[in-house]
């Protein structure tokens, strides 16, 4: 059965949404964008259902017509972001799945549609088990587990690559629809092989972040860095790049985050003798992000590996100039010169130069501006919801 144009006809549509909410220092931001995925979907859905893990402590953020079935899997919180034997980690992954199958079982009566997103790309086992269910199978892809590891990690594991490059294809292959964060995205993880079912899945930001703009002259830090302190995130290069970027007897810089790295982060500030130009202000509450970025000139982020991270949309939203390397969706937003500025690497001296750049270029203020333009056009609730609209219009529903 096709779904009709009507917006009632679309809302007769029960959906499940399946993710894995990760348990590490960061772990919050990863959680404010399930929640837009969810706010968005139960917009378009009759009811919606989030299956996750271990994320009890938000049930009360979630929407009126959505339920939760939270996983409690204590073994999963505490292998987020480690290193292990590879067997005992690839036992208590499929040990999880097996814990989404049993949860979809318990909801086959009460889904139509199955959202599997934020991370699932490799969870062809409980796919594979709402195919035979006989559900719609929706996948949105942040990124491609097995390419990621082969372009953004130094020394990646073959007997991973392998393993994850046979898993994904079975979810691709499952999928009625495949959704990554970013047309850039399509390319970079070689979907084009599966274009009849690829739709544009990249998000929104509030509208808190497309409130009134401060002119850039008129912001505290000339630099600044929002993000988990994990070295996939570029962080450790990015305080060192401080040590040439705060010369100025008036240059601050503003440091938003927590993790891992945190006292090797000071020890790099008390060495360069900047501790005093560094604001380090750990996690914030999301309602307080759009004060503090635009209270920044220049956000800087250089990671390893990324999807469409939610950070640049907002950060451009509220005005920000945007410097990032050329990662995962990065490119679909940030046009060199136009939008913000690509980097050519992170290294210190790269992000040093990269920010400098920035700062003499003869139209900073346009850049922002030209950013604040192409959020508001593409990136609102409204503009995604469309694209959400149309997709569901797509299906052949069982």
């Amino acid at each position: 059965m096709r779904l009709r144009k009507s917006t009632s006809k679309i809302m007769k549509y029960r959906i499940g949404i399946i993710t894995a909410s990760p348990d590490f220092a960061g772990a919050a931001l990863v959680v404010e964008g399930q929640l837009k995925l969810i706010h968005l979907l139960e917009s378009l859905s009759k009811e919606t259902v989030w299956v996750t893990t271990n994320c009890a402590s938000i049930k009360q953020r979630l929407p009126s017509k959505t339920t939760m079935l939270d996983i409690d899997f204590p073994y999963y919180l505490r292998q987020q972001g480690r290193e292990g034997r590879f067997l005992t980690r690839l036992l208590f992954f499929l040990l999880h799945q097996t814990k989404i199958v049993f949860a979809l079982f318990k909801l086959r009566k009460r889904l139509d549609i199955l959202v599997f997103a934020c991370g699932a790309d490799l969870y062809a086992f409980p796919i594979l088990f709402g195919k035979l269910l006989r559900k719609t199978i929706i996948l949105r892809s942040d990124g491609r587990p097995s390419v990621a590891l082969r372009i953004y990690y130094e020394k990646p594991s073959k007997r991973k690559m392998a393993l994850f490059g046979i898993v994904e294809k079975v979810s691709y292959v499952l999928a009625d629809k495949l959704l990554p964060e970013s047309e850039c995205m399509v390319n970079l993880y070689n979907l084009r092989r599966y274009q009849n079912k690829i739709a544009d899945g990249s998000l929104y930001i509030g509208t808190p972040f497309l409130g009134r703009s401060k002119k850039l002259a008129e912001r505290a830090y000339q630099i600044g860095y929002i993000g988990n302190f994990s070295r996939r995130k570029g962080v450790l290069e990015f305080a060192r790049s401080l040590s040439f970027l705060l010369k100025g007897e008036h240059a601050q810089a503003i440091v938003i985050g927590d993790g891992d790295l945190k006292d090797h982060i000071k020890q790099i500030l008390v060495r360069g003798d900047i501790q005093h130009k560094v604001k380090l202000t750990g996690w914030i509450q999301n309602r307080q992000l759009p004060s503090q970025l635009s209270d920044i000139k220049i956000i800087v982020v250089p990671s390893y590996t990324e999807g469409l991270p939610n950070l640049v949309l907002e950060a451009m939203g509220c005005g920000c100039v945007v410097i990032a390397t050329p990662v995962g969706g990065i490119p679909d937003v940030i046009k060199d010169g136009e939008t913000g500025f690509i980097m050519e690497g992170n290294s210190p001296e790269c992000i040093a130069k990269s920010v400098m750049r920035a700062l003499n270029h003869p139209n900073l203020e346009q850049i922002a501006q030209n950013a604040r333009v192409l959020i508001k056009n593409k990136y609102t609730y409204e503009a995604a919801l469309e694209r959400y609209r149309k997709m569901l219009m797509s299906l052949r529903l069982k």
